[in-house]
């Protein structure tokens, strides 16, 4: 792990996998990261604030991950990496997940170290 502090944000309907991947990357010394439950809610935080790093879930009331996506893609520069972490395991939403920019798409329940691997190679390629 190198020497940068990256800035995460995490996006997930679900407690017990925001949870789980706000724990993962605090075990890795990581400690700048934002949490949200609620989509619209990031959304305000992601407009605003520069995040190296985005764990995104894809299914979630009011603004789904896709949604999300399509944002940033539109949004201003620099755009953030993207994680997305998902229960729906369909290969039609991974494909449109990294065609819409995802670098990685881990189906739940995911292996940590595969999780932390890919983490630790977004943090390397952050200028």
């Amino acid at each position: 792990m190198n020497n940068k502090k990256p800035k995460f944000l995490v996006i997930d309907d679900d407690r017990a996998s925001l949870a789980l991947v706000k724990a993962t990357l605090s075990r890795q010394q990581y400690d700048n990261i934002d949490v949200f439950l609620d989509a619209q809610e990031a959304q305000k935080s992601y407009q605003v604030k520069d995040y190296d790093i985005l764990i995104l879930d894809l299914r979630m009331p009011h603004l789904n991950g896709f949604e999300i996506l399509k944002e940033l893609q539109n949004s201003r520069e620099p755009t953030p990496s993207v994680i997305v972490v998902t229960a729906y395991a369909e290969p039609e939403n991974t494909s449109k997940a990294l065609k819409l920019g995802a670098k990685k798409v881990f189906l739940k329940p995911f292996e940590i170290g595969d999780f932390v691997k890919e983490v630790e190679i977004l943090v390397d390629d952050i200028d």
